[in-house]
């Protein structure tokens, strides 16, 4: 698994694998990206955790409209860290900067909850994900 951290008032666009652009007609389903629930404060913005499948290499994210960045347009993050790396940004704040709670806007990010494959997506089960927001009161790990 690969991971990133995205700042709050960003959503993930499009997603690239090794053959280009994520086709759903070729992997015949939606990548795995996963919201963490867990997030960083770091100088003073939120800081969410994702985690997404190995077979993405790119992520394109972008600004919602309103958000103070929109005039950027879009970023693509081409490093995706490990868990390793992930986990030394998260401990390498003080406890009173690390924060873990419901994202204000998950649902109207396009990213599943934790645990969940993408939203509308059919699970192993058959049952269709939805979109909501993270648990309440998680911690972070140590």
């Amino acid at each position: 698994m690969k991971y990133f951290f995205l700042a709050q008032g960003w959503h993930v666009g499009r997603i690239w694998a090794a053959g280009g652009l994520w086709s759903e007609t070729a992997w015949r389903r939606k990548p795995r990206i996963e919201l963490m629930g867990l997030y960083p404060v770091d100088q003073g913005e939120s800081m969410w955790l994702y985690r997404v499948e190995d077979a993405v290499l790119m992520v394109e994210v972008t600004p919602e409209s309103g958000h103070p960045d929109a005039n950027i347009g879009q970023v693509v993050l081409k490093r995706l860290i490990t868990a390793d790396q992930a986990l030394e940004r998260i401990t390498a704040l003080s406890p009173t900067e690390a924060s873990s709670a419901a994202r204000p806007e998950a649902a109207n990010s396009g990213i599943a909850n934790p645990g969940a494959v993408n939203p509308g997506a059919a699970n192993t089960d058959g049952n269709e994900t939805t979109e909501a927001k993270p648990p309440l009161n998680n911690s972070i790990m140590r």
